[in-house]
């Protein structure tokens, strides 16, 4: 039995949300360690991962963002625009839960979870979808879970909620801008087209 392998073409630079730790910091270690210059972006402080990238020959530069808000978004990108010139990848990672039963869940509490969740990646593909068109196109990937199969409550919402009821299957659209973009459990970079 042969082995298939599939040659990748990593952008030269990707965005990562909610990448100072756990899946994000994962997620930009790797597309460090394949030459990417990683723009770790999040609410928490993202230096530290910065420096330990460069530290093993990457590339790396923080950005304090909170995903939901698009004037954040706006700022972000117009620092990548300025300090890199290109962006192309974006990986919507960033996501909050907040344990509370149905009826001890406020509506604070769910706005605050729908905000990040739903609005953030909305976002942030309006926000980068301008720097990828200059950059001759790229691939946005959203980082989904599988919450909205399970069956209990929890104030992540549903699959709408950054989730893809059809996980771990894979959903994609191109842009008329010549972005693509992919839903999957786990990020992939392809230059397949969609």
């Amino acid at each position: 039995m042969s082995e298939a392998s599939e040659a990748v073409r990593y952008p030269g630079v990707v965005l990562v949300t909610g990448a100072a730790a756990g899946m994000g910091a994962a997620h930009a270690r790797a597309l460090a360690a394949r030459g990417v210059h990683v723009c770790l972006a999040d609410v928490a402080d993202a230096a530290p991962l910065a420096a330990e990238i460069r530290e093993a020959g990457g590339s790396a530069s923080a950005h304090a963002l909170n995903v939901s808000d698009p004037v954040a978004w706006t700022r972000v990108v117009d620092d990548v625009r300025a300090e890199r010139g290109e962006l192309g990848g974006l990986v919507n990672n960033a996501g909050i839960s907040r344990r509370r039963t149905f009826m001890d869940t406020s509506d604070a509490v769910w706005n605050e979870v729908l905000d990040v969740n739903l609005s953030g990646p909305f976002y942030g593909m309006k926000a980068v979808a301008g720097l990828m068109r200059d950059s001759g196109g790229g691939s946005i990937v959203n980082i989904s879970s599988i919450s909205g199969k399970v069956g209990y409550f929890s104030p992540r919402t549903p699959p709408a909620s950054g989730g893809s009821p059809g996980c771990p299957s894979r959903r994609r659209a191109r842009s008329p801008s010549g972005a693509s973009g992919s839903t999957p459990c786990t990020p992939a970079w392809s230059t397949r087209p969609c």
